[in-house]
């Protein structure tokens, strides 16, 4: 946990505008320090918390990394999502809510879907398309997030989807491969992978999010307009600052500001939509690396 929360600060410190890169360093130092004694204890313990041997099965590993990376991706995305319909739209709470529906909707239909396909195509197949399909769904959102609403409903419904379908094989994936007596084992390595996937998420999205809106309102915010540095913290602060300032500033430091967050949210979507490619291009090459009875059922 000390491990974990360590390099948690890191990341998010270094999204900061003017980031403390001595205490990024001692944070690095201290959370690798202490995850390197977690596994060192885990590998010599005769009763582990985490068996580290499942890992070595290549079905078992694909599908944690499946589900920690579309867990990311899904919660990052989601994160910067809800609060640009709040803060740059000017959504109400509910309002938003009600526009990421289809999100929640397309997992929910992907469900048994992808428990029907699951043993018709395999899980090698079904991870790598998933986590392809998911990408290419994350990059029509990306391309379609100022589009007439109608098409954004339609690909935040195919990226539930998509996704959704990515979390249901892992999550099987996880369970079929690996022995009866260990099935505890990795249900407790399922759950912790999506909860890890989520906190990732929140930590890269949010800390990506924030570097290119400082990066960007630096360059977009004259200096004239304003010389508060909470301007550049978030578009929340910068919203604050705006009501100080007269209506002609207001409307010109809140469009300034909220250009420069949309600029992080489409980086933030541009680099879940890779690294869900990266998670396919992984699971694809790691799949040919081993017979289909060794990748599907180890055991």
């Amino acid at each position: 946990m000390i491990g974990l929360i360590s390099l948690a600060y890191a990341v998010k410190e270094l999204g900061k505008r003017a980031p403390s890169f001595d205490g990024m360093l001692v944070a690095v130092v201290l959370g690798a320090l202490f995850l390197t004694l977690f596994i060192r204890r885990q590998r010599r313990a005769a009763q582990p918390m985490l068996d580290l041997a499942l890992f070595t099965a290549p079905g078992f590993r694909n599908a944690v990394i499946s589900a920690v990376v579309s867990a990311a991706a899904l919660i990052g995305m989601e994160l910067v999502f809800s609060q640009r319909l709040q803060l740059v739209l000017g959504m109400s709470p509910l309002e938003a809510a009600l526009f990421i529906l289809p999100l929640p909707l397309g997992s929910f239909v992907a469900g048994p879907l992808a428990g029907y396909y699951l043993p018709r195509l395999g899980n090698r197949r079904m991870l790598c398309w998933t986590l392809l399909l998911s990408s290419a769904a994350m990059l029509s959102y990306l391309l379609l997030y100022n589009a007439a609403v109608y098409l954004q409903v339609a690909s935040l419904a195919l990226l539930g989807l998509t996704i959704g379908a990515a979390l249901t094989v892992s999550s099987s994936t996880i369970m079929l491969s690996v022995p009866a007596d260990k099935a505890g084992m990795a249900a407790s390595i399922e759950e912790v992978s999506f909860e890890l996937g989520g906190a990732v998420g929140v930590t890269l999205a949010g800390s990506l999010s924030s570097a290119i809106y400082a990066y960007s309102a630096g360059l977009m915010i004259p200096a004239w307009l304003t010389l508060n540095p909470a301007t550049f913290e978030s578009l929340d602060d910068a919203l604050v600052v705006a009501e100080t300032l007269s209506p002609e500033g207001r409307a010109m430091l809140s469009a300034f500001a909220r250009a420069a967050f949309d600029a992080g949210f489409v980086a933030v979507l541009a680099a879940s939509a890779v690294l869900l490619l990266i998670a396919s291009l992984l699971v694809k090459l790691s799949s040919q690396a081993q017979p289909r009875e060794v990748a599907d059922h180890p055991w």
